[in-house]
């Protein structure tokens, strides 16, 4: 067993001991800590707290003071990959390439509307640059599907801020990716 010199108020680990040292500073206790702790302690860059007996960097204290703010920024992160995942460009299972910007849809919901069943747009210029001639059907198709897309997104969405509402720890919250 090593001692470690902590901080009363944050549990801040100040320095570490062979054995219990014969001063008392103010705001500062010497508590027992294990040897594997205490080499993880002084072999490792950082701040390093003693709480409920757990060894934790100042990212694991900060969750364990107040998890709102780090699952909030994952809640920012999710976001971001939500927007990339329905906002890229999107091929059609006709393999056409299509913009996802709202211009690009409501272009292609008019093309929709003014095409007749059973009509074509030649040389509609997509996403990837080639001009193709595409039918009413497989325009439909294309908005059918980027609309699917969005939702499978939004659906993705809810279930991983529903694991960063219940994410227990540090460890946990790290491991929720898009």
């Amino acid at each position: 067993m090593k001692i470690a010199l902590i901080t009363i108020e944050d549990k801040h680990i100040v320095d570490i001991y062979d054995e219990v040292q014969p001063f008392e500073l103010e705001g500062m206790e010497q508590v027992e800590i294990t040897n594997a702790r205490a080499i993880t302690a002084q072999e490792n860059p950082g701040s390093f707290f003693l709480i409920d007996g757990k060894l934790v960097n100042f990212r694991e204290k900060f969750f364990l003071e107040d998890p709102s703010s780090l699952k909030n920024s994952k809640r920012r992160e999710i976001k971001l990959a939500r927007n990339k995942a329905y906002q890229s460009n999107m091929i059609s299972s006709d393999g056409f390439e299509f913009k996802a910007d709202l211009e690009t849809v409501f272009d292609i919901k008019t093309i929709i509307e003014i095409l007749p069943d059973g009509g074509s747009f030649p040389d509609y210029k997509c996403a990837d640059g080639s001009y193709n001639t595409i039918s009413k059907v497989q325009f439909q198709t294309a908005i059918t599907e980027g609309v699917q897309r969005k939702l499978t997104a939004f659906a993705r969405e809810k279930q991983l801020n529903e694991e960063v509402d219940n994410a227990i720890s540090l460890e946990v919250l790290d491991a929720i990716a898009w």
